[in-house]
C-alpha cells in the first residue's frame, strides 16, 4: 500500500471493577472510512506501473482494561471494501 487515509469514531463505556482501586473494564466499538492505493510494487496482481484505489468501511469491537493510568486491551475489526477506480488490466 502506497498511501491511505483513515477516519473513525469510537464509542465505549467504562465499568468500575474495584471499589478501592482505579480498575476499569471498557467494551468499545468503532466505525470508520479508509482509503487505499496499491501499486504493482506491493501487489502481484497488478502489472507494470499500474495502480488501483479503493475505499472501505471499517468496523471494530473489543475490550479494554484500565489500571490507574495504563490501558490495554484487544480489538478486532473487519473491512467492507469497494473499488473506487481502476487503472490497470488484471
Amino acid at each position: 500500500m502506497d498511501g491511505g487515509f483513515s477516519l473513525a469514531a469510537s464509542f465505549g463505556w467504562r465499568v468500575r471493577l474495584s471499589n478501592s482501586k482505579p480498575v476499569f473494564f471498557q467494551p468499545a466499538i468503532s466505525a470508520g472510512v479508509r482509503t487505499f492505493e496499491y501499486t504493482a510494487a506491493n501487489n502481484t496482481a497488478l502489472e507494470a506501473d499500474n495502480s488501483e484505489s479503493a475505499t472501505s468501511l471499517s468496523f471494530t469491537g473489543g475490550i479494554l482494561f484500565e489500571f490507574g493510568r495504563k490501558r490495554s486491551g484487544l480489538m478486532h475489526g473487519t473491512d467492507s471494501g469497494r473499488q473506487l477506480s481502476k487503472s490497470c488490466v488484471l
